[in-house]
């Protein structure tokens, strides 16, 4: 490009395979309680029981854009913006949800947003030696010299969470439970106590003896904003 302006664009993505993840090997199928607890059955045992297991796959694809602009006449500007998609059985090598079908875990990952757009600029002031304004010497023009301006602005889609309810509603110990989604999810996009970002009356405690049908990571918490460190 012109003006000193370059882009780039470009594909990344990757496949990871037999990543870790803590199993929970005493974990219940829903509705059978302690009794269907596996090393329960064998050998008695009802105390919780983890296997750090090489069993987590995950892949990420994403679209990534860059523009820069070369730092001249002092001013550097440059702006990116990634598209991306992560999914993954388990994130930050924690626990499953469902220790008895790992792929019902499958969904987006934890810490993965959708849309990242950051720009960042450095400029120097056009005041003292060698510029443009109060560049004749003496102490004023000393004072004003070298000084530049910089800042970043960032925005950022939420990231993803799962809809979950009470445990004991499935009778399953060892596993979490999933909420249990009875219509489409309305986000009302409020922000603080008593203003919810979504109708919570999307969501009941599921029927008993049996996981609910929400999805892991099936709802996405609020955009924020960062402009130079501060968080809106």
């Amino acid at each position: 490009m012109n003006a000193g302006f370059t882009f780039n664009i470009g594909y990344v993505g990757n496949v990871g395979k037999d990543g870790s993840l803590n199993l929970a090997l005493n974990a219940a199928p829903p509705g059978t309680g302690s009794a269907g607890q596996l090393l329960n059955a064998k050998y008695g045992r009802t105390a919780t029981t983890t296997l750090r297991g090489q069993i987590n796959n995950n892949n990420y694809n994403a679209l990534q854009a860059n523009l820069s602009r070369r730092f001249s006449n002092g001013l550097y500007l440059h702006a990116a913006y990634t598209y991306s998609k992560a999914m993954d059985i388990i994130s930050n090598q924690a626990g499953a949800m469902d220790n008895i079908d790992l792929a019902r875990n499958y969904g987006p990952s934890s810490f993965y947003t959708t849309h990242n757009f950051v720009v960042g600029h450095v400029y120097e002031l056009p005041f003292g030696k060698g510029k443009a304004f109060l560049n004749k010497g003496g102490i004023l023009s000393f004072l004003v010299s070298g000084w530049q301006t910089n800042g970043v602005f960032r925005m950022q889609s939420g990231k993803p969470f799962t809809p979950t309810a009470i445990a004991t509603s499935c009778n399953c110990p060892g596993n979490s439970q999933f909420a249990q989604q009875i219509k489409p999810v309305h986000y009302l996009h409020g922000v603080g106590s008593g203003h919810p970002w979504f109708d919570p009356s999307s969501y009941t405690v599921p029927p008993a003896n049996q996981f609910g049908n929400a999805g892991r990571n099936s709802i996405r918490g609020p955009m924020f904003i960062i402009k130079n460190g501060a968080r809106f």
